[in-house]
């Protein structure tokens, strides 16, 4: 799920290249302080 994400960030270019591993980084903090599966849906 998680690369999924990587990879929608850099197709789209909503961010620069160089900020990709910024939100990635983010997003599994958050997966992590939640305690969830990269597989699960957060919202």
């Amino acid at each position: 799920m998680l690369l999924a994400f990587k990879g929608y960030l850099t197709n789209k270019a909503l961010v620069r290249e160089k900020y990709v591993p910024f939100y990635f980084k983010w997003v599994s903090s958050c997966y992590a302080f939640f305690d969830k599966e990269n597989s699960h849906i957060l919202s």
